[in-house]
C-alpha cells in the first residue's frame, strides 16, 4: 500500500470493488496510461532494489500527479540510486546530479540551476520547455 500511495495509485485501487484483489486484465487493458505507469511504479518500488532505472515515468502523467510522485518517492528511494531518463526538464530539475545528453554524447552534467547558468544547450531546452506549444503552422 506504501508503494502504491508513493506511485499515486493507491486511491484508484482503493476504488476498484475488489481492492487490492481486483483483476486488471492482461497487460492492464482496462487501465488508461497514467495508470498503468503509476502501477508500474509501485511494483518496481516493492521490490526494494539497490539501484532503480525508470525511463520516461511521468510521460502519460499530468502535471500535478507528476508533481505528487516526485513528492513521495525520495522516501522510498533514500540510500539508493535513481536513474531516470526523461525529455520533461520538470521531473529532474530536483535531481541531485542531471547528465545531459546530446546525440548519444555527454554535454554537461549538474545542479538544475547550474546547468541553467552554464550550459547553453540544456537552457535552451528549458526556455522550449516553458513555452506553452502553439501548434503547427499550416
Amino acid at each position: 500500500m506504501q508503494a502504491a500511495e508513493a506511485a499515486g495509485i493507491h486511491g484508484f485501487i482503493a476504488s476498484m470493488p475488489q481492492g487490492y484483489q481486483s483483476r486488471i486484465g492482461e497487460k492492464g487493458i482496462n487501465l488508461s496510461e497514467g495508470q498503468k505507469q503509476r502501477l508500474s511504479i509501485a511494483r518496481a518500488l516493492i521490490k526494494d532494489p539497490d539501484i532503480l532505472i525508470l525511463d520516461e515515468p511521468t510521460a502519460a502523467l499530468d502535471s500535478e500527479a507528476e508533481r505528487s510522485l516526485f513528492e513521495r518517492l525520495p522516501e522510498f528511494v533514500r540510500e539508493k540510486t535513481l536513474f531516470i531518463a526523461t525529455h520533461r526538464l520538470s521531473t529532474v530539475s530536483a535531481c541531485d546530479r542531471i547528465l545531459v545528453l546530446d546525440e548519444n554524447r555527454l554535454v554537461a552534467s549538474g545542479f538544475h540551476h547550474d546547468l541553467i547558468e552554464s550550459n547553453a544547450y540544456y537552457r535552451q531546452i528549458f526556455l522550449r520547455s516553458q513555452t506553452p506549444d502553439v501548434g503547427l503552422a499550416n
